[in-house]
């Protein structure tokens, strides 16, 4: 949930002339508090609403074909307090939001990633140059990757190795319900392209801010924080890039790498520096690949 307030104090002054608030735009309504005999308003109070967003979606869960309940709400609004006919008191709520009681990844976003999946295999069958290959994330691996964000709870994302977008798409739908985003890299203007138009069809290119350029460069000039790090590229080069990304987390952040298994002697430096730092937590999954998780708690 998040509230963002706004407050503009009036006090009522003896003799101070009366003016009225002017009225904001959207249906409204008043709690009007009495007070003596004479039925005289002491207090009001104005809920002013200018923009009201009311989302409901039906899924079904899969295999058990029952219904499940989306609701999202949010509003923006304005409190005003009277005192008889004159401000006291005006208070702005910039952005109210309820959180959505569930949350499943979409269906007609499975179904695509699942084209990917069998377009990346028959793809990468036939290509034998290297750098051309996709190299998607095993579907499991993107499972546990997609519970790890969504449970966590991640905002700021980066992802290390767009190529055609699949994991990209996996990361956008697990944290954009919640109001994450995330940054994806990759060299290749050919892939940088491929994602462009795989997040557009999948209805998620607003959640992502794609970069084309060398990974190690283009992490020099981002900000942070991230509370959430995908590697999923070039494994020679992450100790360097981890290294300038350990300023830029969040308090509390997942530090993720895929290929931990499958290329042992590339991705070795990357791990043995994960395990070498006292502030990361690192445990080794044996899922698709090889999954490297860290944790790294600074607080």
């Amino acid at each position: 949930d998040s509230l963002a307030l706004e407050e503009n104090l009036a006090p009522v002054r003896k003799g101070a002339r009366k003016k009225k608030i002017p009225q904001a735009r959207g249906p409204g309504f008043r709690f009007q508090f009495f007070h003596n005999a004479r039925r005289r308003p002491s207090v009001a109070l104005d809920f002013v609403v200018e923009t009201l967003l009311v989302w409901i979606d039906v899924l079904l869960h899969e295999g058990l074909q029952a219904p499940l309940e989306i609701f999202y709400f949010s509003a923006e609004f304005e409190i005003h307090v009277w005192h008889g006919d004159a401000p006291l008191y005006r208070m702005r709520v910039t952005r109210v939001t309820t959180a959505r009681c569930h949350h499943q990844m979409n269906a007609e976003i499975r179904d695509f990633l699942k084209q990917l999946e069998d377009h990346a295999r028959t793809h990468d069958a036939r290509e034998s140059e290297h750098s051309r290959k996709l190299l998607n994330l095993e579907p499991e691996t993107a499972e546990i990757v997609s519970i790890l964000a969504r449970s966590s709870r991640a905002r700021r994302v980066l992802e290390i190795g767009t190529s055609n977008g699949y994991s990209t798409i996996w990361l956008a739908a697990s944290v954009g319900p919640e109001g994450g985003r995330v940054i994806s890299i990759d060299r290749s203007p050919e892939k940088h392209r491929m994602a462009h138009d795989n997040l557009l069809a999948a209805g998620l290119l607003q959640i992502v801010d794609l970069r084309l350029g060398e990974a190690t460069e283009v992490i020099a000039t981002l900000p942070g924080p991230f509370d959430f790090v995908l590697f999923d590229a070039d494994r020679t080069s992450a100790p360097g890039q981890l290294t300038l990304l350990l300023l830029k987390l969040a308090p509390q952040a997942l530090i993720l790498a895929d290929n931990a298994l499958s290329h042992p002697e590339e991705i070795a430096g990357y791990l043995a520096m994960v395990k070498s730092l006292k502030q990361l937590q690192h445990v080794l999954i044996p899922v698709g690949k090889g999954l490297s998780v860290a944790f790294a708690d600074s607080r």
